[in-house]
């Protein structure tokens, strides 16, 4: 052990230094890497292997992408090992790693080859559908009417203006596409940035619909506070985006044309100021005081018997896509009798409660507390899903259905590695069954 070594980028440079010296497997991010590479205290001519975990994550300017550039220029020649449960969606994707890693040769394996079946234990998948109750029902649906209401502003410039079939996604889409296009000639300035602002006020609409459909009025009601009280805040494309890496790279493609944030903000206030969007929101304020969604006393449901069958001792992971829903279900879980739960979120900061981040320093310890059973429940947005020792995990629970294949087989990979395990997804009668 003693030719092994860690090193991270809080190291002084000498201590770094020292450990390339006397190290022959070292193990580091790959910002510290090519960060040694960059200032010399990398030995390049020495190193001779480099292993790529989580291998999929080599596109666009990653950092794994940086480092085999430079390596490959600084290098006389090394071996690439790269490894990834979940290479990529798309055989395009699939050949911009295999392009960027300078991938010869590739080996696949599956739950059926003879050299992975007898390290794999059975993963029970369950699939939950929840319909909205009466109350929640209404709330939703009044959101949807305002959601609506914003859709006709953008008559002719989106093809589809029935709710249930436009997900949020789309209307991101066509506001880039229409931004990127630029002012036509026929149109004037004032004009065009108008409805580049209805689209802002649609998107945020949008959300508020996702959120009540998904996870409830709670949810719901904490991101429209952050528009009520901050009318000129950034679409939710960008400030309530997951956590999967998602919403950096649309940051950097964003089209050069923006609205005023005076415009944005009028057009929201207007909306705030009608008839309709003041009877939704106190239903929607009503609903978040009871129980908001089904989906948490179904959890709460899950989480009693699982520990009454396995005990206190045993481990859950619950995952949701937003921290909203984070700081709702642990209000829920707190009082739970035998529920120790904790909340496992990125680093980066947001605005409103359960955004604040949580600082690497603060990662490790609710990741050891978990291993030590201090906590036996974590809800975790996707930070969770990959790249962290966190244990074995008996139960998982996927609180919402996600769109990518990618982050669904590495919440279901969070069990079934030592024992047998249990998946659990709760879906949306209609909205979330729908798509799953």
């Amino acid at each position: 052990l003693s030719s092994f070594a860690e090193l991270t980028g809080s190291m002084k440079q000498p201590q770094r230094a020292a450990l390339w010296s006397s190290a022959s497997m070292l193990f580091l991010t790959p910002q510290t890497l090519y960060n040694d590479l960059l200032n010399g205290t990398c030995p390049a001519q020495q190193v001779v292997c480099l292993v790529v975990d989580e291998a999929h994550k080599a596109t666009g300017n990653h950092s794994y992408t940086q480092v085999v550039k430079k390596l490959t220029q600084l290098s006389g020649g090394f071996r690439l090992l790269a490894l990834s449960a979940t290479p990529g969606q798309t055989l395009e994707r699939i050949q911009e790693v295999v392009t960027n890693l300078r991938i010869s040769r590739l080996e696949a394996r599956d739950e059926t080859s003879i050299d992975v079946v007898g390290c794999l234990h059975e993963r029970k998948q369950e699939t939950v559908v929840l319909p909205l109750e009466d109350g929640v029902a209404a709330a939703r649906d009044a959101v949807g009417r305002v959601y609506s209401k914003t859709l006709r502003r953008l008559a002719g410039l989106v093809h589809e203006t029935d709710i249930s079939r436009l997900p949020r996604y789309l209307l991101v889409t066509a506001q880039r596409k229409y931004m990127s296009a630029g002012c036509d000639p026929s149109t004037a300035q004032h004009v065009f940035y108008r409805n580049v602002a209805a689209f802002s006020v649609a998107i945020m609409m949008g959300g508020a619909y996702e959120l009540a459909s998904v996870y409830g009025c709670g949810a719901c009601l904490t991101f429209l506070l952050q528009y009520l009280e901050c009318p000129d805040k950034p679409d939710f494309d960008d400030e309530m985006a997951d956590e999967d890496g998602e919403a950096r790279p649309r940051r950097r493609a964003k089209a050069k044309a923006k609205p005023p944030g005076k415009m944005v903000k009028n057009e929201r206030r207007s909306l705030f100021s009608s008839p309709e969007f003041e009877s939704m929101l106190g239903l929607v304020q009503h609903c978040s005081d009871a129980a908001s969604h089904p989906k948490l006393e179904h959890t709460v449901r899950l989480l009693r018997e699982h520990f009454a069958a396995h005990g206190e001792g045993s481990r859950v992971m619950v995952f949701t896509t937003y921290r909203s829903a984070v700081a709702e279900l642990m209000r829920w879980l707190g009082g739970v009798d035998g529920v120790r739960p904790m909340q496992f979120i990125g680093q980066s900061a947001g605005r409103g409660e359960g955004e604040k981040g949580m600082p690497q320093k603060e990662q490790r310890a609710v990741v050891k507390q978990f291993r030590s059973g201090t906590h036996n429940v974590l809800v975790a947005t996707s930070i969770g899903e990959e790249g962290l020792d966190i244990g074995e995990v008996d139960l998982i629970i996927c609180y919402d259905a996600i769109g990518s294949a990618t982050r669904t087989t590495q919440r279901y990979g969070r069990t079934g590695r030592k024992h047998a395990g249990r998946v659990v997804t709760l879906l949306t009668a209609g909205y979330e069954e729908a798509v799953w």
